[in-house]
C-alpha cells in the first residue's frame, strides 16, 4: 500500500485546522458540550421537565445542602416533594410577630400524624389548645416530622429549625435508629464532596432525565400496592447485641447534640418517651444462638411445642413452665419471650406478662420499634441536658389494662391512634405549663382542652386507603386476621371502589367460614374489575364448597382465560367436572394442571378417580402412587389403590395396600371389609386365609353395629370359606333380611343365590 505523505501544513504544530494545538481542541470540544447541554437544558425547559431538586431532596436529608423549608413571600414552606412526600404540608410566617411563640416538633412517622397526616398529630392538637388558652398569643405550632426519620437526619433537621428563631423544640423519635440504617447505610456514608456534586446536578434537567431513566430500567415489575408504600421499612436487616448498643449509643449522642444546640440557641426542649405495641404486635424476627449444641435446640423445640399443647388446652401454668424453660434455653429467641407473656397474662401476672413482651420487643434481631434502650436515653439526657422529660410510655402503661399497651392506644406497631394523639397532646401542655414556661407554673386546664378538642374536626385531615391498606397487608403478614379484617373495613370506607381491598377482605373472612360476606366481596372486586382472575378463582371455590357446581365451573373458566396457566384453575375445574360425571374433560384439565404444577397433591387424587371412571385403571392406579408420594398418609387413597389391583389380578399389591391402609386407620370398614373378601376367595388356595378373613370380617361387621348386609355378605362367605357352612347360612339369612329392608333389591336377590348355596352344602355336612 503506497504511503501518503503529508505536507507540513497537516503535521502537529501547523497552523491548519488539523495542527490545532491541543488545548485549543480541549476548548472548543468543551464549549460544544456545554452548548449542547445547554440547548438540551432549554428544550427540556421548554417541555416542562422539572429538575430533581424542584420534586424532591436527593439527599435524603443526609446533609444540609438543601432546606426542608423555602422562603414564599411572607412565609417559610415545607419544600415539595413529590416522589416521597416525607414531611407534612406546614408554613410559618417568615418574619416572626413579637408575641409570637413558635413550636418545632421533631420526630418520624409516630409523630408526623401517619397514617393521616399533621391536623390530627398531637403537634397540631396542641396548638390549638395554646391559642385557645392564651388568646394573646400568636402560637405555631409546626410538624416538621419525616417518614423513617431517625436521630442521625434530625440533627440536621434541627440544625436548620434553630435558624427560624423556635422557642420550643418538642422531640418524639426513636422507631426509625435501624431502620434507616439498613435502608440508608451508603447514602449516610458518602463524602461531602460528592454530595455537593450531585446537588449542583440535581439542579439540571438533563440530570433528571438521566435519573428517571436509571431508576425506571432498574424497578422491578409489581402488582399492586405494596406494604408500607409510605413508611418504609427493611424486613431483612438482623442486628446483634453489639450492634444494637452502638446503635443506642449513637441516638444518645445525637439526641444530646439536638439538646445542647437548641439550649445554646435559648430553645426551650420537651423529649418524650415512645411507647409502641407490645401486646398485640409479634417480633418481627426471631433467631436462635447459633452456639446452642443440636441437643439443647431439640430440647428447646420440645419445650415450645409442649407449651403449645398445654395452652391449647388452657393449661396455662404448665405452658409458662414450659415457655420458661425454653426461654431459659434459648435466651436470644423473641418469639418465645412473646409466648411466655401471653402466658403470663392468662395466668394473670401482669407484671410478668409487661416485662416478657418488652424482652420480646428487645430481642427482635430486626426492630421496627424502640427498644427499650431508647427510651433509657432520652430519660438520661433529658436528666443530663436539663430537658423537659415527658414519660409518654409510662403515660400509656397507665392508660392501658394492666399497663400492656396495644391497639388500645397503637394504630399498628407504632403509631398512636386519635385519641392516643390527644393524650399526648394533654400531657405536653400539662408538662409545659407546670414548667412555666409561658405564664407562672400552674397546671393545664382542662375544660379548656375538651373544648378544643370537641370544636376541632380531628377527622379532616385526609385519610389515605392505601395507608390503611399497607397497614392491613402488614397484620396479615403478622397473623393479626381481625385487625386486618377491621383495617380493610376501614379501608373501603374510605374508598368503596378499592378492588384489591375487598379482595383480600374477602379472602380473610372465606378464610373464617363467612361464606355469604366472602362472596359479596368477591362480587364487589369483580364488578370493579372484571378481569380480577384471583377474584374468580376463589369465588369459584367457594360455590364448589357450596355444592353450586355450575356456578364455580363458570368462574373456573373465566379464570383460565385471564390466566391459561393457572394450576389451581385447571385442577378445581377438573375436580368440578368429575363432580359432574364429565371425566373426559375433567382429566383434560387435570392433567394440564399437573404440567403446570406437578406439586399439587390433590390434582393426582382427582385425576386417578376420573380415571377409574373411564375405565383406565392402569392410569388410574399410577395417579394414585403420584398422588401418595405426595401424601403418603391417606388412608382412603390406599385403599382406592389396593381396589384397582385387585380388579386388574394384582392380588398381593391389592393386599398391601390394604394393610397400608388398615395401618394408618385400623377401624377402616372397606380396606377390613375388602382384606376379609381376598383372604376368602384368593384363587390360589395357599394364599387363602380363612381365619384372618373371619377375623377382619367380624371387625367390620362390629364397626357397623352389625347393620350394613354387604359386610354382613362377606363375613358368611368367610365362615363358607372356612367350611363353616353352617355358620355361613345363619349370617348370610341376615344379610338377605336386612338388604330386603333397606330396599336393596340386587343386593337382596344375589345374597338369596349365596344363601340357597351355603343351606344345601350346610345340609349335606
Amino acid at each position: 500500500m503506497p504511503v501518503i505523505a503529508m505536507s507540513s501544513k497537516d503535521q502537529v504544530g501547523g497552523s491548519g485546522v488539523n495542527g490545532m494545538r491541543w488545548w485549543r481542541k480541549v476548548g472548543f470540544a468543551m464549549v460544544i458540550c456545554v452548548g449542547f447541554f445547554a440547548a438540551m437544558e432549554v428544550i427540556l425547559w421548554l417541555a416542562g421537565v422539572k429538575t430533581v431538586i424542584e420534586r424532591e431532596d436527593p439527599l435524603r436529608g443526609f446533609s444540609r445542602l438543601v432546606a426542608i423549608f423555602q422562603r414564599d413571600g411572607q412565609i417559610y414552606k415545607t419544600r415539595p416533594d413529590e416522589r416521597f412526600k416525607t414531611f407534612n404540608d406546614q408554613s410559618f410566617a417568615a418574619d416572626k410577630p413579637g408575641n409570637g411563640v413558635r413550636l418545632f416538633c421533631l420526630g418520624g412517622s409516630s409523630s408526623y400524624g401517619y397514617p393521616w397526616d399533621a391536623q390530627v398529630a398531637f403537634t397540631a392538637v396542641l396548638g390549638d389548645v395554646l391559642t385557645m388558652a392564651y388568646p394573646e398569643r400568636k402560637f405555631e405550632a409546626i410538624n416538621v416530622s419525616g417518614i423513617s426519620y431517625a436521630m442521625y437526619r434530625l440533627r440536621r433537621v434541627a440544625e436548620e429549625l434553630v435558624e427560624y428563631e423556635p422557642d420550643i423544640f418538642i422531640v418524639y423519635s426513636g422507631h426509625n435508629e435501624f431502620v434507616e440504617r439498613s435502608f440508608y447505610s451508603q447514602l449516610k456514608n458518602r463524602s461531602s464532596q460528592r454530595n455537593r456534586v450531585d446537588h449542583s446536578l440535581s439542579h439540571t434537567r438533563v440530570y433528571s432525565v438521566a435519573r428517571s431513566l436509571i431508576a425506571e430500567s432498574g424497578r422491578q415489575v409489581r402488582q399492586g400496592p405494596q406494604v408500607d408504600l409510605f413508611v418504609r421499612r427493611d424486613q431483612t436487616a438482623v442486628f446483634g447485641r453489639q450492634q444494637k448498643l452502638q446503635v443506642i449509643e449513637e441516638y444518645r449522642q445525637d439526641l444530646s447534640r439536638v439538646v445542647e444546640m437548641a439550649h445554646g440557641r435559648g430553645v426551650k426542649v420537651v423529649l418524650a418517651t415512645v411507647p409502641c405495641n407490645l401486646r398485640d404486635w409479634p417480633p418481627q424476627k426471631s433467631v436462635v444462638d447459633e452456639s446452642l449444641g443440636k441437643g439443647q435446640v431439640l430440647a428447646w423445640r420440645l419445650a415450645l411445642r409442649q407449651a403449645a399443647d398445654y395452652m391449647g388446652s388452657n393449661q396455662f401454668d404448665a405452658a409458662a413452665e414450659q415457655l420458661e424453660q425454653a426461654a431459659a434455653i434459648a435466651p436470644d429467641h423473641a418469639q418465645t419471650f412473646y409466648q411466655l407473656a401471653q402466658a403470663y397474662e392468662q395466668l394473670g401476672r401482669w407484671d410478668d406478662a409487661r416485662q416478657a413482651y418488652a424482652d420480646a420487643c428487645d430481642l427482635d434481631p430486626s426492630p421496627v420499634r424502640r427498644l427499650s434502650a431508647i427510651n433509657e436515653a432520652v430519660r438520661s439526657v433529658a436528666a443530663e441536658q436539663g430537658a423537659l422529660l415527658v414519660d409518654i410510655e409510662r403515660i400509656f402503661e397507665k392508660h392501658s389494662e394492666h399497663g400492656l399497651i396495644g391497639f388500645n392506644l397503637i394504630e399498628d406497631y407504632v403509631h398512636p391512634r386519635l385519641e392516643a394523639h390527644q393524650l399526648i397532646a394533654w400531657y405536653l401542655w400539662d408538662a409545659i405549663e407546670r414548667a412555666g414556661w409561658l405564664a407562672p407554673a400552674s397546671v393545664a386546664q382542662r375544660p379548656i382542652f375538651d373544648r378544643v378538642v370537641e370544636q376541632r374536626d380531628a377527622g379532616s385531615g385526609p385519610l389515605h386507603a392505601t395507608w390503611f391498606y399497607n397497614q392491613a397487608v402488614v397484620m396479615v403478614h403478622r397473623g393479626l386476621t381481625e385487625q386486618a379484617i377491621d383495617k380493610f373495613r376501614q379501608v373501603l370506607q374510605m374508598s368503596p371502589n378499592y378492588s384489591r381491598a375487598h379482595y383480600n377482605l374477602a379472602a380473610l373472612l372465606d378464610g373464617q367460614g363467612k361464606d355469604d360476606e366472602a362472596i359479596y366481596h368477591y362480587r364487589r372486586a369483580l364488578q370493579i374489575d372484571p378481569d380480577y382472575a384471583h377474584a374468580h378463582l376463589n369465588l369459584g371455590a367457594i360455590y364448589q364448597s357450596q355444592g353450586k357446581l355450575g356456578d364455580a365451573s363458570g368462574h373456573y373458566r373465566q379464570t383460565l382465560q385471564l390466566m391459561p396457566r393457572s394450576a389451581e384453575a385447571h385442577a378445581n375445574l377438573g375436580q368440578v367436572l368429575h363432580l359432574q360425571h364429565q371425566d373426559s374433560a375433567a382429566t383434560k384439565h387435570l392433567r394440564q394442571a399437573i404440567l403446570i404444577n406437578a406439586g399439587l397433591p390433590l390434582v393426582h387424587k382427582h385425576l386417578g378417580a376420573s380415571l377409574v371412571r373411564l375405565g383406565q385403571l392402569d392410569q388410574a392406579a399410577e395417579a394414585y402412587r403420584r398422588y401418595l408420594r405426595l401424601a403418603p398418609e391417606d388412608a382412603q387413597i390406599h385403599y382406592e389403590l389396593g381396589s384397582i389391583m385387585a380388579r386388574v389380578g394384582r392380588l398381593e399389591e391389592a393386599l398391601g395396600e390394604y394393610q397400608r391402609s388398615l395401618h394408618l386407620q385400623p377401624n377402616a370398614m372397606p380396606a377390613l371389609n375388602a382384606m376379609a373378601l381376598l383372604w376368602a376367595t384368593h384363587p390360589d388356595e395357599k394364599n387363602r386365609r380363612p381365619d384372618k378373613a373371619i377375623e377382619y370380617a367380624q371387625r367390620a361387621v362390629a364397626i357397623t353395629s352389625n347393620r350394613n348386609p354387604v359386610v354382613l355378605e362377606t363375613l358368611a362367605i368367610a365362615y363358607a370359606s372356612a367350611g363353616n357352612y353352617r355358620q355361613a347360612a345363619i349370617v348370610v339369612q341376615q344379610a338377605m333380611d336386612m338388604a330386603i329392608n333397606n330396599a336393596l333389591p340386587e343386593l337382596a336377590k344375589r345374597i338369596g343365590v349365596r344363601m340357597e348355596q351355603y343351606k344345601k352344602k350346610s345340609s349335606n355336612n
